[in-house]
């Protein structure tokens, strides 16, 4: 049977369907992170390759072994994991709420309450190859509570014909730049 197991980078505790309270960081009204938000790294046997989509915000890859390509402030990216699954604890997946982080730096007078859902939610769609051939989709749900602190849970999920932000990421970027080009 193929099976992952997510973690919070930093802290090593499990994301679980249940949920859990991450203590790596914080973000404040003013937008001032302090430590990392979400960090997650994925454990499991014969994983070939997982396609990270990130809906509302970006995410980073850094890889501690320095053997695959790190990628910085993208909605989407392909890891290879391969067989030496010791290399596993050391692909690490950084969210990344530039976003919120806008938001809150340049409009005085608001917080992290006043944010509308897409820059108080995202999620990370994680489309799982393993080497046998079989795959499988789950998603880390995260939640920036009342508090700034991050609420993150682990989800089977199911890649909707709506989900442009898994499906086709670069197009809808692409699309967005002309807008903001016609607008100016």
């Amino acid at each position: 049977m193929n099976t992952i197991t997510v973690y919070a980078y930093g802290e090593n505790v499990e994301i679980t369907n249940n949920g859990v309270m991450l203590s790596t960081g914080v973000i404040n009204d003013n937008g001032e992170m302090k430590g990392q938000l979400m960090q997650l790294y994925v454990k499991g046997k014969n994983i070939e390759k997982i396609r990270f989509s990130c809906k509302n915000q970006y995410i980073d890859f850094t890889d501690w072994t320095e053997s695959r390509s790190n990628f910085s402030m993208e909605k989407q990216f392909t890891i290879h994991y391969g067989k030496k699954v010791s290399d596993y604890d050391y692909l690490v997946v950084n969210w990344n709420p530039e976003n919120t982080i806008r938001e809150l730096t340049d409009k005085k007078n608001n917080s992290i309450v006043k944010l509308s859902p897409k820059l108080r939610n995202d999620i990370i769609v994680m489309e799982i190859t393993f080497m046998n051939g079989k795959k499988e989709t789950k998603a880390v749900v995260i939640n920036i509570r009342d508090d700034g602190k991050i609420f993150a849970k682990l989800q089977d999920y199911v890649v909707d014909p709506k989900d442009d932000f898994v499906l086709n990421p670069q197009n809808k970027l692409q699309k967005q730049t002309q807008k903001t080009m016609k607008k100016n």
